[in-house]
Parts: C-alpha cells; sequence; structure tokens
C-alpha cells in the first residue's frame, strides 16, 4: 500500500540526535520541491470533524491491535504537517522511541515481542490525544493526488536518498504506477520503503532518513488545510 499515515520538502527540522546523545549529521537538504500545480484540502466544521472522530474510535483501536482501549481526552487536531514528530513526541513520553516527519512515523530497530501489546496501547493514546483532523483523510486518493505524490517521489524523494548513498529501482510509468495503485492488489513501486530496507534500521539512520527525506511532500506546497 502506498504511503503511510499514521507522517517537503524542504530542509531538515534540525539535526536528530542518537540514543547516545551525539548529533547525526544529515545530508545537505535539497531545495523545496515546485509541484506542478495546486490541490485544495476540503473544509469542514468543527461539529462533524469531532462527531467523525468520535465515529472512529473503534477503528482506531483496532487498527492499533487495542482490545480494551482506555478513554483518552483529545487534546487537539493534527494534520499531514505534523502529525508524525506529534507522535513520536508523544510516544517518547510513554517509552517508546520512534522518528515522525509529516504525516508518516517510523520505528528504528526491533521492538522485543514483550512490549507489542505496550507499544500498540501508546499508539492508540497518541492516536486518540493527537487525532488527524478528518478533512486530510483522503488526501492521497484519486489520479490527480496520486499523480502528484508520483510527481514528488521521483522528483524529489528518490534523488534526496540518493545523497545518503540509496540506489532505490528504477520508477514505472505514471500511467502504469496509477493503474497499479488503483488496482487495490499493493506491491506498486514506493520508494521509501525500499530506501528503509537499504539504509538499515538503527535509530540514528531511521531518524535521519525521515527527516533528511520526508515521504510526502509537506501540504503547506500544494494545499490549504480545513
Amino acid at each position: 500500500m502506498v504511503g503511510s499515515t499514521l507522517v517537503g520538502c524542504s530542509s531538515p527540522t534540525g539535526v536528530p540526535e542518537s540514543t547516545s546523545g551525539t548529533p547525526v549529521p544529515a545530508a545537505t537538504p535539497l531545495g523545496e520541491w515546485t509541484p506542478h500545480h495546486r490541490l485544495p484540502i476540503p473544509t469542514m466544521d468543527e461539529e462533524q470533524a469531532k462527531q467523525i472522530y468520535l465515529d472512529d474510535l473503534p477503528s482506531m483501536a483496532e487498527f492499533d491491535r487495542v482490545t480494551d482501549p482506555p478513554e483518552v481526552e483529545f487534546v487537539r487536531w493534527t494534520s499531514r504537517t505534523d502529525l508524525g514528530p506529534t507522535m513520536e513526541a508523544c510516544l517518547r513520553e510513554q517509552g517508546f522511541e520512534s522518528a515522525g516527519s509529516g504525516s508518516t512515523l517510523d520505528f528504528p530497530g526491533d521492538l522485543p515481542a514483550s512490549q507489542y501489546d505496550a507499544q500498540n496501547r501508546a499508539m492508540y493514546i497518541c492516536h486518540a490525544k493527537y487525532p488527524l483532523h478528518p478533512s486530510a483523510y483522503g488526501i492521497w486518493s484519486g489520479d490527480e493526488r496520486m499523480g502528484l505524490l508520483y510527481d514528488y517521489l521521483v522528483e524529489w524523494y528518490v534523488p534526496c536518498v540518493a545523497q545518503l548513498g540509496i540506489t532505490v529501482s528504477e520508477p514505472p510509468t505514471k500511467e502504469s504506477w496509477l493503474a497499479s495503485v488503483n488496482s487495490g492488489a499493493g506491491g506498486e513501486w514506493y520508494p521509501p520503503n525500499e530506501a528503509g530496507d537499504l539504509y538499515g534500521s538503527t535509530y540514528e539512520k531511521t531518524v535521519r532518513l525521515a527527516r533528511t527525506c520526508p515521504k510526502e511532500p509537506p501540504v503547506s506546497l500544494w494545499g490549504e488545510e480545513g
């Protein structure tokens, strides 16, 4: 499946620190990616958004594999610009390391099986505290929007990871890629997955990759969030 939500390409938000406290240098950032056209994000009033959020809580618990979800107090909405970093900070408070960028979240290293349930519960708590605003749910859907994501991956993401010494597979044509995405079969070309596998899964490398080369273009470059 393309993308990850729980996530432009501008310079990294800062130099990440390793678990030992030693700064990890990032690659020289590329300039901002310029989309070929801009796409608006639908607006939604607060009452409608809150009702969708409440209706979605059971699905959220199922997604996070939590069978007995606790009551969680809503804190604030997040967007596709800050969902990942917000989740990263929230999970860190609960003892779990991750690397958030845009609306994506990556988990470095291997988590002991004994901590799976605790991490899933922490994920649910953070998702419920800082949910993605419902107006952003369908951003990556439809040929026009997915075509924009394809352009970003080919024009910006692939050259960005190349700076880190990562060579991903050649992209298919946009037409064949969209056809693959629309088929729902999975397995379509998605270089962030390849990059993660090729670069390694240490905490330092996961953070460097996520912050130097975000998986999605920032919403601020191509639309307005409602």
